[in-house]
């Protein structure tokens, strides 16, 4: 209790409790309370995140664009309390149901959840394609580094009085890094030469 004195942070529900300065059940609704501030403080932090801003997003704009016309008007608070949920079931599809044996594999598995995440975000600033950059490192996959340039249009919306985006230009880089994420991704393995064909290209006889 003397170095608690001495120094605050050391004050615990058990130095509390073991001399006596302060009621058991005082003490333990402190402690509770505390825990209870910092998650809540985080739900209302991660809410406000995905239900109140919106920059540079892809498929969260089209689903607000379908919401205005089914409906008159933004409808980012239910759009960003489903977001997380299909974020979630993603995660736990690519943990479940996807090979992540070797350390590649894993990493492989990381750079596709984070993007995912990314391309149903509300909110998607520059800066945020740094973890997909440095992951990209360890994969054979190139749009993190595509997406990295191309978005630097996102600023574009700062040239006017109003910060307006252009939604043109928003989906000049969103095509481009699709285009390029669904050859990666998608159709570069499924376009696979067959065996024979590499077989045969690859023999030292054949002049081209």
């Amino acid at each position: 209790m003397i170095l608690a004195g001495i120094n605050p942070f050391l004050y615990t529900v058990e130095s509390f409790i073991s001399v006596g300065d302060f009621p058991v059940a005082q003490a333990q609704e402190l402690y509770n309370g505390m825990g209870t501030l910092n998650v809540k403080n985080y739900t209302e932090t991660t809410a406000l995140w995905f239900q109140n801003f919106e920059f540079n997003a892809s498929l969260y704009y089209i689903t607000r664009n379908i919401g205005y016309v089914f409906r008159g008007y933004n409808e980012i608070a239910i759009i960003g309390k489903i977001i997380p949920i299909v974020v979630i079931v993603f995660v736990l599809s690519i943990a479940f149901f996807r090979k992540n044996n070797t350390t590649q594999q894993l990493i492989t598995a990381m750079l596709l959840v984070l993007s995912f995440y990314y391309f149903t975000a509300t909110t998607v600033h520059p800066w945020c394609i740094a973890m997909l950059l440095i992951l990209s490192i360890f994969t054979k996959y190139k749009f993190p580094l595509v997406w990295s340039f191309v978005i630097l249009l996102s600023y574009l919306a700062y040239i006017n009085n109003n910060n307006q985006e252009n939604l043109w230009i928003i989906g000049l880089e969103y095509a481009i890094v699709y285009s390029v994420f669904i050859w990666e991704v998608l159709m570069k393995r499924t376009l696979r030469l067959p065996r024979f064909f590499k077989k045969y290209l690859c023999r030292s006889d054949i002049r081209i």
